[in-house]
Order: C-alpha cells, then structure tokens, then sequence
C-alpha cells in the first residue's frame, strides 16, 4: 500500500484555481487500487476547493502546512498558538503595515491596515457550498478592532499568510521564534515551527503504521520541500520551483496545468 500526499497550490490545481478532472480520476483510482491518498497543503480548511472536498474524497487533509490533520472525516491533530502568542502576532502584523490572512481552522480575518478602514475583518466558510464568503466590508457591521475581540473569541492561529511592502521587514522577523517564514513568489508563508508537511506525514505514516519508503510527496514549491525530502518518494510537477526540483526524485513531464499529479500517481501506485 501507497500513501500519497499532495499539495493544492501549483501541482493539483491548475493556475485557474480548479482541479482537473483527470487528477480526480487518478485518486479514485489509486484508492480503488488500496492506496491511501491524503491532501497536504498550506491552505487553511476554510479554503479548500469546492470540488476537493465534494468529489475527490481523499482519505485525509492536512491543513495550515501541518498545523491540522484529518483522517477520514475525524479531526486527529490540530496545532495552534495560543491566544497570548495570537494578540503578539498580531501586534507585530499590525507594526509592519503589511496586508496579512491570519487563519483559524474554519476561520480567515484579514489586516489591511493599508486601505484605513479596520484592523480586522472575518471572512467565514460558507458550509452549504464549501465556498468562501467574501470578506465584510466597512458598512456590514462586522468590524473587528483592537485585542479584546482576539480574547474573546479565542483566537489561536493556524499560520499567517503575508503580502510585503518596502518596509518591514524587520518586524516580521520578530515572528521567526514561533513561525517557520517562508518565502513564495510574492507573499509569505507563516508556519508554526511545531508543525510542518513532513511532521504530518510523519503523525499520519506512525498512525496507520505506514513505513515512510511506502509514501508518495508531490508537490511543487519551497513549502512542500520538507515533505519532498522526507517521503519515500518525492515527486514534482514541471512547473515546480528550482529549490523544489533539487529535492525531487521525480520531475514530471507535464504541469500543473496538464494534470501531472494524474501522471506521477499512476507512475507510483
């Protein structure tokens, strides 16, 4: 038995946003084949694809690069900070004026100090479609401001996702003692250094008494490089990152855009 984990962003999706058919295909047919196939990606859950979450059927989604894990519909890990390290990162947020996501487990909220109009704004999961709501504007009512509204709603975060500016720098290092920083093309990727995609694999591979040479990683950029050396495997799609390409045992011939997690499934199961 295989077990394959794979990311969203750039290697399951198109750049579209929208999973090929062919890619859903090949998972039905791997699970039909008695592999396991679980989704590994640095999206929170509230942003998972309509048709991921409706069609596909994976057997588990790792979420927030690590921070949450589900095992065939049941929660069995889930990492956060704590309300206190969330009002430090906020603080720290708000001080570099970058526009940031921070994400909850079903939760997004949005500081874009930039345009003036609030500190906070909370864009929920719409259950009945698996789709994101657009975000509250100034006029909804929904304006969240200053910490006590963090306290009280509990707060804890499953990573931080930030867009820079010519400044600040500085100040998000001041997060690097409790994030991981990633840097992708034009944003960053905030990830708690107590969880990560190959510390997921390694919790589920543990559970199920999985060997690690017996799974699949595919990914495509520098997020997924953890899980790309970890596996027994590590596989990427054409269009993935130089830094991913060095950690790879497999480079696909095809892209995102032409379903080649269709192909290295189907090469590995």
């Amino acid at each position: 038995m295989k077990a394959f984990f794979i990311d969203i962003d750039g290697t399951l999706a198109n750049d579209d946003k929208v999973i090929p058919k062919e890619n859903l295909k090949a998972i039905k047919e791997a699970q039909s084949h008695g592999d396991l196939v679980f989704i590994n990606t640095g999206r929170a859950w509230s942003r998972l694809p309509y048709e991921l979450c409706e069609i596909a059927e994976p057997d588990g989604v790792i979420t927030s690069l690590g921070a949450t894990i589900k095992y065939r519909g049941e929660t069995v890990f889930t990492n956060y900070t704590t309300v206190d390290e969330t009002i430090m990162a906020y603080r720290i947020a708000k001080s570099t004026g970058w526009h940031m996501y921070f994400d909850t487990e079903y939760k997004k909220y949005e500081l874009n100090p930039h345009e003036g109009r609030i500190d906070l704004a909370l864009s929920e999961r719409n259950t009945q479609r698996g789709r994101l709501l657009a975000f509250q504007s100034k006029n909804s009512g929904d304006i969240i401001t200053g910490e006590d509204y963090i306290k009280e709603h509990n707060i804890m975060l499953s990573k931080i996702v930030a867009f820079p500016e010519e400044t600040g720098f500085d100040q998000i290092e001041k997060l690097s003692g409790l994030f991981i920083i990633n840097k992708a093309a034009d944003y960053y990727d905030l990830s708690l250094k107590s969880a990560g995609k190959d510390t997921a694999i390694k919790f589920i591979c543990d559970r199920l008494g999985i060997g690690v040479s017996d799974t699949v990683a595919i990914g495509d950029s520098e997020n997924d490089m953890s899980m790309l050396k970890f596996s027994g495997i590590g596989a990427v799609v054409k269009n993935s990152s130089p830094n991913a390409k060095k950690c790879a045992d497999y480079i696909s011939d095809k892209t995102n855009n032409e379903a080649a997690v269709a192909d290295i499934i189907r090469r590995f199961m």
